[in-house]
């Protein structure tokens, strides 16, 4: 876990929601898919707030696992969104 990376969860009825903060790197991602997995059950939405990451590194590599445990996260009916502009660190290609 890197050390200047923090992911805070809240819920609120269906939704989920995660505030990211810190660096966010291809590491990062993994603890990302991690929460994502253990926290969905129940949830109709997930909410990624990115507004106090203070850096985005990660590589195309990083993109594809995203993207790629995204799609089985997304099989569940779960709708993840980004909600700061320009909030998605993966792009709009990710979603």
């Amino acid at each position: 876990m890197s050390s200047k990376f923090r992911i805070s969860k809240q819920r609120q009825k269906d939704n989920l929601h995660l505030r990211l903060a810190g660096d966010f790197n291809d590491i990062s991602i993994c603890e990302l898919l991690d929460v994502l997995k253990d926290n969905c059950i129940g949830t109709n939405q997930v909410f990624i707030h990115t507004d106090n990451l203070e850096n985005v590194s990660i590589s195309g590599i990083g993109r594809d696992v995203f993207k790629r445990n995204l799609h089985n996260l997304s099989s569940s009916s779960i709708n993840i969104r980004f909600p700061e502009i320009n909030g998605n660190p993966f792009g709009s290609a990710a979603l």
